[in-house]
Protein backbone atom coordinates (compact mmCIF):
# COMPACT_ATOMS: atom_id res chain seq x y z
CA UNK A 1 0.00 0.00 0.00
CA UNK A 2 1.57 3.43 -0.91
CA UNK A 3 2.15 5.52 1.63
CA UNK A 4 0.12 8.56 1.95
CA UNK A 5 1.63 12.21 2.15
CA UNK A 6 1.70 14.68 4.99
CA UNK A 7 -1.26 17.00 5.20
CA UNK A 8 -0.20 20.16 4.32
CA UNK A 9 2.43 18.13 1.02
CA UNK A 10 -0.61 16.45 -0.48
CA UNK A 11 -0.99 18.53 -4.24
CA UNK A 12 -4.69 19.26 -3.16
CA UNK A 13 -4.02 20.77 -0.01
CA UNK A 14 -0.60 22.73 -1.21
CA UNK A 15 -2.95 24.22 -4.12
CA UNK A 16 -5.98 25.69 -2.29
CA UNK A 17 -2.91 26.89 0.28
CA UNK A 18 -0.62 28.66 -2.57
CA UNK A 19 -3.91 29.56 -4.36
CA UNK A 20 -5.03 32.05 -0.75
CA UNK A 21 -1.15 32.96 -0.57
CA UNK A 22 -1.34 34.41 -4.00
CA UNK A 23 -3.33 37.48 -2.48
CA UNK A 24 -0.29 37.97 -0.46
CA UNK A 25 1.55 38.51 -3.47
CA UNK A 26 3.64 35.43 -3.15
CA UNK A 27 5.56 35.07 -6.27
CA UNK A 28 6.84 31.15 -5.54
CA UNK A 29 2.64 30.39 -4.74
CA UNK A 30 1.50 32.15 -8.01
CA UNK A 31 3.69 30.16 -9.92
CA UNK A 32 2.68 26.83 -8.31
CA UNK A 33 -0.78 27.37 -8.97
CA UNK A 34 -0.02 28.74 -12.98
CA UNK A 35 2.14 25.43 -13.51
CA UNK A 36 -1.28 23.26 -12.05
CA UNK A 37 -3.55 24.79 -14.22
CA UNK A 38 -4.20 23.18 -17.97
CA UNK A 39 -2.69 24.53 -20.97
CA UNK A 40 -0.68 27.50 -19.38
CA UNK A 41 2.95 26.10 -19.42
CA UNK A 42 6.57 27.14 -18.24
CA UNK A 43 7.15 30.00 -20.64
CA UNK A 44 3.86 31.66 -20.01
CA UNK A 45 3.68 31.22 -16.49
CA UNK A 46 7.40 33.22 -16.19
CA UNK A 47 5.79 36.14 -18.05
CA UNK A 48 2.65 36.04 -16.01
CA UNK A 49 4.85 36.05 -12.75
CA UNK A 50 7.27 39.24 -14.54
CA UNK A 51 3.97 41.01 -15.14
CA UNK A 52 2.29 40.45 -11.67
CA UNK A 53 5.71 41.21 -9.98
CA UNK A 54 5.24 45.25 -11.21
CA UNK A 55 1.69 45.16 -9.63
CA UNK A 56 0.69 46.30 -5.97
CA UNK A 57 -1.79 44.57 -5.17
CA UNK A 58 -3.57 40.63 -5.84
CA UNK A 59 -6.84 42.86 -7.29
CA UNK A 60 -4.74 43.93 -10.28
CA UNK A 61 -3.46 40.75 -11.50
CA UNK A 62 -7.21 40.15 -13.42
CA UNK A 63 -5.71 43.31 -15.56
CA UNK A 64 -2.72 41.12 -16.89
CA UNK A 65 -2.48 40.12 -20.59
CA UNK A 66 -0.33 37.69 -21.38
CA UNK A 67 0.06 36.77 -24.69
CA UNK A 68 -0.87 33.14 -24.32
CA UNK A 69 -0.86 31.28 -27.92
CA UNK A 70 -3.78 28.65 -27.93
CA UNK A 71 -7.48 29.36 -27.07
CA UNK A 72 -6.88 26.83 -24.26
CA UNK A 73 -4.72 28.70 -22.44
CA UNK A 74 -6.69 31.83 -22.98
CA UNK A 75 -9.36 30.56 -21.55
CA UNK A 76 -7.63 28.69 -18.50
CA UNK A 77 -6.28 32.17 -17.88
CA UNK A 78 -9.45 33.43 -17.94
CA UNK A 79 -11.13 30.52 -15.60
CA UNK A 80 -8.30 31.51 -13.21
CA UNK A 81 -8.98 35.21 -12.64
CA UNK A 82 -12.37 34.65 -12.82
CA UNK A 83 -11.85 32.81 -9.63
CA UNK A 84 -9.37 35.05 -8.40
CA UNK A 85 -12.22 37.79 -8.10
CA UNK A 86 -14.97 35.42 -6.43
CA UNK A 87 -12.40 33.83 -3.87
CA UNK A 88 -11.29 37.68 -2.87
CA UNK A 89 -15.40 38.52 -3.03
CA UNK A 90 -15.97 35.65 0.09
CA UNK A 91 -14.74 37.20 2.88
CA UNK A 92 -16.55 36.04 5.66
CA UNK A 93 -13.40 33.36 6.61
CA UNK A 94 -10.70 31.53 5.01
CA UNK A 95 -13.13 28.15 5.40
CA UNK A 96 -15.43 29.90 3.21
CA UNK A 97 -12.82 30.99 0.52
CA UNK A 98 -11.37 27.41 0.59
CA UNK A 99 -14.57 26.15 -0.27
CA UNK A 100 -15.37 28.72 -2.97
CA UNK A 101 -11.95 27.38 -4.45
CA UNK A 102 -12.89 23.78 -4.21
CA UNK A 103 -15.85 24.03 -5.65
CA UNK A 104 -14.72 25.82 -8.39
CA UNK A 105 -14.44 24.04 -12.14
CA UNK A 106 -10.76 24.29 -12.12
CA UNK A 107 -9.69 22.49 -8.65
CA UNK A 108 -12.62 19.57 -9.68
CA UNK A 109 -10.27 19.34 -13.67
CA UNK A 110 -7.40 19.39 -11.91
CA UNK A 111 -8.21 16.93 -8.93
CA UNK A 112 -11.74 15.34 -8.89
CA UNK A 113 -11.56 13.46 -12.10
CA UNK A 114 -9.07 10.58 -10.41
CA UNK A 115 -9.43 7.66 -8.74
CA UNK A 116 -8.29 9.32 -5.27
CA UNK A 117 -11.21 12.04 -5.58
CA UNK A 118 -12.89 10.84 -2.58
CA UNK A 119 -10.00 11.27 -0.18
CA UNK A 120 -9.13 15.14 -1.83
CA UNK A 121 -12.57 15.47 -1.15
CA UNK A 122 -12.00 14.52 2.77
CA UNK A 123 -8.74 16.50 3.14
CA UNK A 124 -10.13 19.64 1.58
CA UNK A 125 -13.18 19.58 3.63
CA UNK A 126 -10.83 18.77 6.25
CA UNK A 127 -9.00 21.95 5.09
CA UNK A 128 -12.09 24.19 5.53
CA UNK A 129 -13.26 23.12 8.83
CA UNK A 130 -10.11 24.69 10.22
CA UNK A 131 -10.26 27.84 8.14
CA UNK A 132 -13.97 28.93 9.34
CA UNK A 133 -12.21 30.00 12.43
CA UNK A 134 -9.77 32.26 10.60
CA UNK A 135 -9.45 35.18 8.60
CA UNK A 136 -7.40 34.00 4.88
CA UNK A 137 -4.71 36.38 6.53
CA UNK A 138 -4.48 34.98 10.12
CA UNK A 139 -5.47 31.17 8.58
CA UNK A 140 -1.54 31.80 6.18
CA UNK A 141 -0.39 32.69 9.40
CA UNK A 142 -0.49 29.20 10.90
CA UNK A 143 2.30 26.89 11.03
CA UNK A 144 0.57 25.42 8.24
CA UNK A 145 3.26 22.77 7.14
CA UNK A 146 3.83 20.79 10.25
CA UNK A 147 3.42 17.17 9.29
CA UNK A 148 0.31 16.64 12.30
CA UNK A 149 -1.59 20.43 12.06
CA UNK A 150 -4.44 19.68 9.35
CA UNK A 151 -6.36 17.00 10.71
CA UNK A 152 -5.54 17.30 14.48
CA UNK A 153 -7.84 20.41 14.96
CA UNK A 154 -7.72 22.22 18.27
CA UNK A 155 -9.47 20.62 20.32
CA UNK A 156 -9.32 17.38 18.54
CA UNK A 157 -10.68 15.05 21.65
CA UNK A 158 -14.14 16.77 20.89
CA UNK A 159 -15.69 15.45 18.01
CA UNK A 160 -16.81 17.88 15.45
CA UNK A 161 -19.85 16.27 15.09
CA UNK A 162 -21.69 15.14 17.78
CA UNK A 163 -25.43 13.83 16.88
CA UNK A 164 -27.68 10.73 17.71
CA UNK A 165 -27.47 8.90 14.44
CA UNK A 166 -31.55 7.97 14.46
CA UNK A 167 -34.73 10.22 13.98
CA UNK A 168 -35.07 13.79 13.95
CA UNK A 169 -34.31 16.88 16.55
CA UNK A 170 -33.35 19.58 16.96
CA UNK A 171 -29.44 20.42 16.28
CA UNK A 172 -27.20 23.29 17.13
CA UNK A 173 -23.75 24.80 15.60
CA UNK A 174 -21.50 26.01 18.13
CA UNK A 175 -18.17 27.80 18.50
CA UNK A 176 -15.10 27.53 20.72
CA UNK A 177 -12.58 30.16 20.02
CA UNK A 178 -11.53 29.10 16.11
CA UNK A 179 -13.46 25.68 15.92
CA UNK A 180 -16.88 25.15 15.43
CA UNK A 181 -19.43 21.57 16.42
CA UNK A 182 -22.43 20.92 15.17
CA UNK A 183 -24.55 18.98 18.21
CA UNK A 184 -28.01 17.64 18.74
CA UNK A 185 -29.81 15.12 21.59
CA UNK A 186 -33.06 14.16 20.70
CA UNK A 187 -33.68 14.63 24.35
CA UNK A 188 -33.06 18.73 24.10
CA UNK A 189 -36.82 20.31 23.25
CA UNK A 190 -34.78 23.91 22.88
CA UNK A 191 -31.87 24.89 20.77
CA UNK A 192 -30.83 25.86 24.59
CA UNK A 193 -31.29 22.81 26.03
CA UNK A 194 -28.43 21.43 23.89
CA UNK A 195 -25.70 24.29 24.26
CA UNK A 196 -26.82 23.65 28.04
CA UNK A 197 -25.99 20.21 27.74
CA UNK A 198 -22.49 20.51 24.96
CA UNK A 199 -21.28 22.46 27.67
CA UNK A 200 -21.79 19.95 30.11
CA UNK A 201 -20.40 17.65 28.08
CA UNK A 202 -17.37 18.91 26.95
CA UNK A 203 -16.66 21.25 29.87
CA UNK A 204 -16.12 24.38 27.28
CA UNK A 205 -17.86 27.80 27.31
CA UNK A 206 -18.29 27.23 23.86
CA UNK A 207 -21.19 30.17 21.99
CA UNK A 208 -24.05 28.94 19.61
CA UNK A 209 -24.24 30.42 16.50
CA UNK A 210 -27.75 29.55 15.48
CA UNK A 211 -29.03 25.88 14.23
CA UNK A 212 -32.24 24.47 13.14
CA UNK A 213 -33.63 20.85 12.75
CA UNK A 214 -31.84 17.69 11.44
CA UNK A 215 -33.34 13.86 10.51
CA UNK A 216 -30.89 10.90 10.69
CA UNK A 217 -31.88 8.51 8.73
CA UNK A 218 -29.11 5.15 8.89
CA UNK A 219 -30.82 3.08 6.94
CA UNK A 220 -30.86 5.21 3.85
CA UNK A 221 -27.78 7.01 4.69
CA UNK A 222 -29.12 10.28 4.59
CA UNK A 223 -29.15 13.33 6.66
CA UNK A 224 -31.71 16.54 6.36
CA UNK A 225 -31.18 19.77 7.42
CA UNK A 226 -33.81 22.61 7.92
CA UNK A 227 -35.48 25.34 9.50
CA UNK A 228 -33.91 27.89 11.85
CA UNK A 229 -33.67 28.22 15.99
CA UNK A 230 -36.35 30.25 17.59
CA UNK A 231 -33.80 30.94 20.40
CA UNK A 232 -30.51 31.47 18.01
CA UNK A 233 -31.77 32.00 14.93
CA UNK A 234 -30.02 30.76 11.56
CA UNK A 235 -26.69 29.40 11.62
CA UNK A 236 -24.04 29.65 8.73
CA UNK A 237 -25.89 26.23 7.14
CA UNK A 238 -22.27 26.39 4.64
CA UNK A 239 -20.16 25.58 7.88
CA UNK A 240 -22.94 22.48 9.45
CA UNK A 241 -22.71 20.89 5.88
CA UNK A 242 -19.08 21.27 5.32
CA UNK A 243 -18.67 19.58 8.98
CA UNK A 244 -21.13 16.92 8.24
CA UNK A 245 -19.73 16.36 4.68
CA UNK A 246 -16.97 15.80 5.89
CA UNK A 247 -17.90 13.59 8.98
CA UNK A 248 -20.10 11.24 6.93
CA UNK A 249 -18.66 11.27 3.47
CA UNK A 250 -20.78 8.30 2.21
CA UNK A 251 -24.41 10.30 3.25
CA UNK A 252 -26.39 12.38 0.91
CA UNK A 253 -27.11 15.62 2.51
CA UNK A 254 -30.63 17.51 2.04
CA UNK A 255 -29.65 21.32 3.14
CA UNK A 256 -32.58 23.81 3.30
CA UNK A 257 -31.04 27.28 2.30
CA UNK A 258 -31.88 30.25 4.04
CA UNK A 259 -33.30 33.01 1.26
Amino acid sequence: MKRQKPFFQRPHVMFVVNFLRIYQMSASALQYVLLSLPNIGKVSTREIISLVSALEDSDKISSVSPKLRTSNSRKSWKAFTSLLASVAGENKSAGHQILKIVESKIFSTIFLQREYKDQVRQDVLKLAELGFGYSCEKFLSLQLETDTFGPELPFSRIPSVDVEESGGYKFILVKHQSRYFVFAREECSYHRYNLQLFREKNDIRAICCGGGRIHFNKEESSISIWDYSADYGWEDRKITETLLSAYYPSYTLDIEWRN
